[in-house]
């Protein structure tokens, strides 16, 4: 791309959406000269500590979508266009990149892509139950939809429900999230496994982790990444208190297995993939599509199931390390941000392409 070329992007300032954003940006950077600006929503803490240099970042000190009451809420609305025209003004970008639903609802004559990770469905759960809401609601994302030129999705079954339901399908096109290449570690093939207590959203989740320890062989142990203490010690489940990503990084690199009981993407997943460990997870769609055979699937719910999945890999060193090999491998080369960052700066190219009117206003 030439050196002239600006990107705007709005983005959470904090948790998966920031990390998202700064694997995607740094990557990019590496591949083009180009200027990035950054609108940014709810808390900035994450962003302060982790410097993007020669990118601009803006905090509109407004809560992301996630923490507000309703989508409806025209005072919010109005924030975010009077954020937006300001800053289009100001920046003059090429593209936008949107990763909110509101923003990108309120966005008129720009050539624009909507990123929405996992079921924007998901956004009706804060929402009121009055029908009025909800075709309000359903109005929204019409709105988001048609106002993008490209929509992307981090997963083929979430674009799938997404064309399902809106038609839309000429737009999409999936983009698996990715992490920065972290060097190969030495295998551990030993009887430790490491649980994310953050991802553990549903009592469930909890409750069929509770009921296997005791059934677990004396050897296994399983270690959960816990600052908020939602398990109690004992025999079989080690809480472990954790600062920063290099002290999250050094409990998976002593593991042999990362277990996921979610069934949602996760970067830490991933990252737990670079550093050889074999993933055990549920069932699900998004899951068999991520990692296929590379991944020892369990059933849903299914405390049974989650049990031989586990002593399946303990009890056969060789069957392990396959595992942690496999899953190394498929990381390696599907969900890297180099790979991630590509796709997107050839999105912006067609784009781009198809907006050469426009284009030429904004170089006149």
């Amino acid at each position: 791309m030439a050196s002239t070329f600006r990107l705007l992007m709005t983005s959470d300032l904090d948790g998966l959406g920031w990390e998202y954003t700064y694997n995607l940006c740094k990557s990019m950077q590496q591949k083009s000269n180009m200027e990035i600006c950054i609108l940014g929503f709810g808390n900035s803490a994450n962003a302060n500590t982790h410097c993007l240099q020669n990118i601009q970042i803006i905090p509109t000190n407004l809560p992301s979508e996630k923490e507000i009451s309703s989508l409806n809420d025209k005072n919010y609305l109005d924030k975010i266009k009077k954020i937006l025209e300001h800053t289009l003004k100001d920046f003059k970008p090429h593209i936008v990149h949107l990763n909110h639903i509101l923003c990108s609802s309120v966005l008129h004559n720009y050539p624009a892509l909507l990123y929405t990770q996992g079921n924007i469905f998901s956004l009706f759960k804060n929402q009121k139950s009055s029908s009025q809401n909800f075709f309000e609601t359903i109005d929204i994302m019409k709105d988001a939809l048609n106002n993008s030129q490209a929509i992307v999705m981090p997963s083929m079954h979430s674009a799938y429900n997404l064309v399902k339901s809106f038609d839309i399908k000429n737009k999409i096109r999936v983009i698996y999230n990715g992490l920065p290449i972290i060097q190969q570690e030495d295998l551990h093939l030993n009887s430790d496994i490491i649980v994310d207590a953050y991802m553990l959203k549903k009592h469930q989740d909890i409750n069929l982790l509770n009921k296997i320890v005791s059934k677990l062989p004396d050897n296994i142990n399983i270690k959960v990444l816990d600052n908020n203490k939602i398990f109690s010690q004992n025999r079989k489940i080690k809480s472990i208190s954790y600062k920063n990503n290099e002290d999250i990084e050094s409990v998976y690199k002593s593991s042999s297995i990362y277990l996921s009981l979610t069934g949602a993407e996760s970067f830490n997943m991933i990252k737990a993939a670079y550093l050889n460990c074999a993933l055990i997870v549920n069932n699900t769609p998004v899951m068999k599509e991520m990692w296929g055979d590379c991944a020892c699937l369990f059933q849903k719910s299914n405390p049974n199931s989650l049990l031989r999945s586990i002593n399946n890999l303990i009890e056969n060193k060789e069957k392990l390390k396959q595992s942690i090999q496999n899953c190394h491998a498929k990381a390696l080369s599907v969900y890297n941000s180099q790979r991630m960052a590509q796709e997107y700066l050839n999105l912006y190219k067609n784009i781009l392409k198809k907006n050469i009117e426009f284009m030429k206003k904004m170089n006149s």
